[in-house]
């Protein structure tokens, strides 16, 4: 008996451990995700600074802010993509043939319908002069574009 109750006590401790292994996995992921949309922000606030200051325009920013972004990485060679509050698809680094096209009846990669509308209700501050990131995230799951 004492036997099979250290056998279940070692099940339960691997079990737990898995569990708290994803979530660490998983915190740091949504930090590495925080840097890169906070380093997206500041890349933003300071061609915005230069908008607001003339010496460059704002279209002229536009362009300079989607190629910077579009060279974003993260560590696991993730990417971001660029969604208008109306789901068109502004800027996808991987596949341009995306940009301009509405997203609104798309599915990811497991049929789910994405709803970009509230992944940026509950992402952005709708107020571009403060340029804040109220930090979300929202689960999806996509291919790459390669896949």
């Amino acid at each position: 008996m004492p036997l099979i109750l250290s056998w279940m006590g070692l099940c339960a401790l691997t079990v737990w451990h898995a569990f708290q292994t994803r979530d660490l996995q998983l915190n740091e992921r949504k930090h590495e995700l925080r840097d890169v949309v906070e380093a997206s922000y500041s890349i933003i606030a300071g061609l915005n600074r230069r908008v607001q200051s003339g010496a460059m325009t704002e279209e002229a920013a536009k362009q300079q802010a989607l190629a910077r972004l579009g060279d974003l990485r993260t560590a696991d060679n993730g990417y971001l993509t660029i969604i208008s509050a109306s789901s068109v698809m502004v800027m996808h680094p991987l596949s341009p043939k995306l940009n301009g096209t509405d997203q609104t009846g798309n599915k990811d990669a497991k049929g789910h319908q994405r709803k970009f509308q509230e992944f940026f209700q509950r992402s952005v501050s709708h107020d571009i002069s403060r340029l804040t990131c109220k930090c979300s995230f929202q689960q999806h799951h996509a291919r790459r574009p390669s896949s």
